[in-house]
Formats: structure tokens, C-alpha cells, sequence
């Protein structure tokens, strides 16, 4: 039977009581677990700078990116550890931070693939879907300019045969 049970928050935040909703048992379960949360939450070194400059992450590898994010995503869910268990202010506002940071990384990861595919693709005849200019569906299935300028045998055969004719008029 689930009761409310009203429980001091740690020493180290300042602020008024929180209530927890739980039986007596999930409580004994769930302290040790949160002080070990709160502890790694404390402990956590924090990053020196939350939101990169964009032209900073375009020049590291693909391997730095992905360590950087993988970072990114473990101290989010530490905020959000944090956020759950009534962390401190500056915390719960680091949240938007660190979710701008990951969005940003995954964009340049995004766009320096997409690049190394237009690359790839370069030369060759054919490119995928993805890499086509998007433009319009009327525009995607119009005739070509070379297509539009070609005359068939009929039309090449009656100008050969009936050309324009030029007339000077004398004044």
C-alpha cells in the first residue's frame, strides 16, 4: 500500500522538505540507491564549456565527435538523475545546455557525412535520393534543357528542306 512518507533532503541542498510516494520497503530499497546517484551526481567533474562553437566541432574526427557525445549523453542523464531527485537549480537549468550541445554535435556529424557521401558520388552517373536537389516534384520531372532543345527526324527534315527565307525589301 503506497502512503506518503515525508523525507528531509540531504545536507548538502538547502531548501524545505520534499515527499517521497512509496511503502516503507521501497524506501529502504531506494535511499542507498539515490545517496550513490547523488554522490556521482556531486562527483562529476564539470564540463569546462557546455555549448561548443559549431566551427570548433567541424574540425575534430568522427571518433572525437562520437566520444564527445557519448559524454554529452551520460551527463544528461546524470541531470536528469539530478532533476528527478531535487537537484540544485543550476542543474536542472544545465539540461537545455547539454540537450543544445548534443543536438549540435549530431548535426555536424550528420553534415560531414552527408559531404563525404556527396564526394563520393561525385562522378558518377546516378546519385541517391538523399543527395538530389530537392526543388519541386513538377521541377524533379520536367524535361531537361538538352532533353527540351532535341528535334525529331521530321522536324530536322522540314527545316533542311523548307528554310526560313530571307527577303531585303528596298526602300
Amino acid at each position: 500500500m503506497a502512503h506518503w512518507v515525508e523525507k528531509t533532503k540531504p545536507a548538502s541542498f538547502q531548501g524545505s522538505k520534499s515527499l517521497y510516494v512509496g511503502s516503507a520497503v521501497d524506501k529502504a530499497k531506494l535511499l542507498p540507491l539515490i545517496s550513490r546517484v547523488l554522490q556521482r551526481v556531486r562527483g562529476a567533474q564539470p564540463r569546462q564549456q557546455s555549448s561548443q562553437w559549431v566551427h570548433e566541432l567541424r574540425n575534430k574526427s568522427k571518433t572525437e565527435l562520437l566520444s564527445q557525445l557519448k559524454d554529452l549523453k551520460a551527463e544528461l542523464a546524470l541531470l536528469r538523475v539530478a532533476k528527478v531527485t531535487g537537484g540544485a537549480p543550476n542543474k536542472l537549468s544545465k539540461i537545455k545546455v547539454v540537450r543544445l550541445s548534443i543536438a549540435q554535435v549530431l548535426t555536424v556529424i550528420s553534415q560531414k557525412q552527408k559531404s563525404a557521401l556527396r564526394e563520393a558520388y561525385k562522378k558518377k552517373k546516378f546519385l541517391p535520393l538523399d543527395l538530389r536537389p530537392k526543388k519541386t516534384r513538377a521541377i524533379r520531372r520536367r524535361l531537361t534543357k538538352h532533353q527540351a532543345s532535341l528535334k525529331t527526324e521530321r522536324e530536322k527534315k522540314r527545316e533542311m528542306y523548307f528554310p526560313l527565307r530571307k527577303y531585303a525589301i528596298k526602300v
